[in-house]
């Protein structure tokens, strides 16, 4: 073995790079402990993934498919794994690029995946970067000109090795940034490392720094300065690893993905000030979107990293709500209704949920009551159920001026009320009026379902998703099946994109449907809300007239899936547990990039990029897995436990350490026979554990933790901690 560099850093932790023969790795030493972490192989430089999309069937029959015709196949075969939904659509590669930078940096660094040119994050009005930060053909004109391989320390740092190769030799670069660098700009430390391709001991490695915004030599940074940035930097992250939920999977990219998109969203925010994405993305427009502040909020809950969510949680009161609970974000051309009234509502009923964790006290009493009445102001009676009060808000920022009583606006502000008079009540202060509206609003909703609802022989019962709009859409993407038939000239009429800021007045729109189809539908059924055969009619209409594809969701003829938290929460909750992992897999292997933690607001189902990288769509899969094993269901807040988990893990065994709920943690240990549940505290709820690997659950020791069964599903004793099962074999 062959020590590159080995360095003792002032807290006495050591850390070092190696050569073992095979591959390069890194070591980190500390209190007696090794951390080992891996790096790149040389043969790694030479393999390509496989990858056989679409089942050998063509890409036009799949989008013109109103079918998901991929999911059909996969769960024909089976339940899904990772390793069985990654070969089925092409990589992310055309326009693809993965970012990098500090957690107190103003902004981010970006790599493009193509060139290995790295670029600062763009400002003004440009979306695409175009003067270089660093090129790595200035180094090496030849091999500098190849097209990178990019690896994550670990593969999962933001610690980064693009390695450019040619037959002969290889020039690789490692860039970081300093977690504490507060520049607007960035410095990117490189280390740059040449070896002959035949042997990677006999390297030579050079150090450097990179800054637009500063004069800073190329070559000449000395060896120990650059080690001692690195290795405080790799300290910080292992710190930061170690905080919150623990996994242990028997699929490892998975495990990797969890632990690495929450990095990921630590340097894509500004320490608490949020952040949607980069490239276009990063611009501060975006900063105050609501969904960055939703999602983190989740995520951190569930993956108890409940000091990060606090700190998110008093900068959100303190600078992005106004003193009367409105959100400073404005977007459009009238810089009006940036905010949907889902999201007033989502962020009141997070914060009743996870109220305990996140320590909320009388101190926001007065913008929480605001929000309510900000919803309230937007009540006004609706002629379709006799002056009944609907609430008119836009439901999504891309078309804040039209303002309509969207479906899951009002399905959302039912929970949200309910939630404000939680809170008020929970602070001393009377909630009545919040909780009484509530129930009031979610009347009128179930009065404008019965009276404007459409039943259809194919899909059931049709819900609208806005009042006055049909509830049979033509089509919910560029598919070519319609709700009903239309001819050519019918269909080249109907799928034009419409402008989103206007009122949308026509009876049927393309445009709308598909925004439909990407939020409104599955916001309305994550609310849980909707009558069960209202909901099962949402559900057939989106997996038989374009909704769904490997059960991402489609719009136009690319897939937008930033939103589908909603519906995966509906999949779960209704234990439709196969399209849940089909959509877990496959938002982790073709939402983004999953060995980089970069995913996308938009994508190609050919691998193109459509749109930046966003929060929401980066903490999907770390919310997803962390329900898997512990889910508060949405109205009756029983806690299940273990109900997405796929069969096949069960074989080698698992475990969560510190996971979050709303009430503490809770640790979960599992193997084919044996269960162990242990409680931070004792949950004042109900608590479902859900064996999945088992058709009928038989307790061979541990029955005085069952109250009651119902196949594989047990219901545990209340007031209990800690758990211990052992099931017959």
């Amino acid at each position: 073995m062959k020590v590159i560099f080995r360095f003792k850093r002032a807290c006495g932790g050591i850390l070092q790079e190696v050569w073992n023969g095979k591959a390069f790795a890194m070591q980190y030493f500390k209190e007696g402990q090794t951390t080992n972490l891996s790096v790149y192989s040389p043969c790694d430089l030479t393999q390509s993934a496989v990858c056989t999309p679409w089942y050998g069937m063509s890409v036009a029959d799949v989008l013109a498919s109103g079918r998901d015709i991929l999911t059909d196949r996969l769960l024909s075969e089976g339940e899904p794994s990772y390793t069985r939904v990654a070969p089925l659509l092409p990589p992310v590669e055309e326009g693809a690029y993965m970012f990098f930078g500090g957690v107190a940096s103003i902004s981010g660094v970006e790599l493009d995946l193509t060139s290995g040119v790295l670029y600062s994050q763009v400002y003004g009005n440009q979306n695409v970067p175009k003067e270089p930060l660093f090129d790595p053909k200035t180094v090496d004109t030849a091999v500098g000109s190849r097209k990178p391989f990019v690896r994550l320390l670990d593969g999962r740092f933001p610690i980064i090795f693009s390695v450019h190769a040619d037959d002969h030799e290889v020039l690789e670069f490692l860039y970081f940034v300093e977690p504490g660098d507060a520049n607007r700009d960035p410095v990117v430390w490189i280390r740059e490392k040449r070896y002959p391709r035949q042997d990677p001991s006999a390297y030579t490695v050079a150090y450097s720094l990179v800054s637009r915004s500063r004069v800073i030599p190329y070559h000449g940074i000395p060896a120990q300065t650059f080690q001692d940035a690195l290795a405080d930097t790799v300290a910080y992250w292992l710190r930061f690893a170690a905080q919150g939920a623990q996994f242990e999977l028997p699929e490892k990219q998975l495990e990797r993905i969890v632990a690495g998109t929450q990095m990921a969203c630590a340097v894509t925010f500004t320490g608490d000030h949020p952040h949607y994405g980069h490239r276009y993305y990063g611009k501060e427009i975006h900063d105050h979107f609501p969904p960055n502040f939703l999602w983190t909020l989740e995520s951190c809950c569930v993956q108890n990293r409940w000091p990060w969510a606090r700190r998110i949680v008093q900068y959100l009161f303190a600078y992005a709500l106004t003193d009367e609970g409105r959100f400073v974000y404005r977007q459009g051309n009238e810089e009006l209704f940036g905010a949907s009234a889902c999201e007033y509502a989502q962020l009141l009923w997070l914060l009743d949920r996870y109220a305990d964790v996140l320590r909320l006290d009388t101190d926001y009493t007065e913008q929480l009551r605001g929000m309510g009445d900000y919803l309230l102001s937007h009540m006004h009676p609706c002629d379709t159920i006799g002056g009944q009060p609907l609430i008119y808000m836009c439901a999504e920022a891309d078309s804040n001026t039209r303002v309509h009583a969207y479906m899951n606006n009002n399905l959302w502000c039912v929970h949200g009320l309910r939630a404000l008079a939680s809170l008020l009540e929970r602070f001393g202060e009377d909630g009545t009026v919040f909780r009484t509206r509530a129930e009031s609003l979610y009347a009128a909703v179930l009065c404008l379902l019965e009276k404007d609802s459409a039943q259809d022989d194919r899909f059931g019962i049709l819900p609208p998703f806005r009042v006055g709009y049909t509830a049979k859409p033509a089509t919910l993407s560029a598919c070519r099946e319609t709700f009903s038939p239309m001819t050519e000239e019918e269909y080249a009429q109907y799928a034009r994109w419409i402008d989103m800021r206007n009122q949308g007045d026509a009876a049927q729109e393309y445009t709308e449907n598909n925004y439909a189809n990407y939020r409104y539908y599955p916001e309305m059924l994550g609310s849980m809300l909707l009558p069960p055969e209202h909901a099962a009619g949402v559900m057939s209409l989106r997996e038989n007239l374009g909704g769904e594809l490997l059960c991402m969701t489609r719009f136009l003829s690319h897939l937008d899936d930033w939103p589908v938290l909603h519906y995966a929460r509906f999949l779960l909750e209704n234990g439709h547990i196969e399209k849940y992992l089909t959509l877990l897999y496959a938002h982790a292997c073709h939402h983004g990039i999953p060995d980089l933690m970069c995913y996308y607001e938009q994508v190609s189902p050919a691998g193109k990029v459509h749109a930046e990288d966003c929060v929401p769509s980066l903490l999907t899969v770390p919310i997803m897995t962390a329900w898997m094993f512990a889910y508060e269901r949405m109205c009756d807040n029983t806690l299940v436990l273990l109900g997405g988990i796929p069969k096949a893990w069960y074989a080698e065994g698992f475990a969560v350490k510190g996971l979050g709920t709303s009430f503490g943690t809770v640790d979960i240990t599992a193997d084919a026979q044996n269960v162990s549940v242990t409680f931070s505290q004792v949950p004042a709820k109900p608590v479902l554990l859900v064996l999945r690997h088992c058709g009928i659950v038989q307790v061979a020791n541990g029955e005085d933790y069952v109250v009651s069964q119902e196949g594989n599903t047990l219901t545990l004793k209340a007031g209990i901690a800690h758990i211990q099962l052992t099931l017959s074999k």
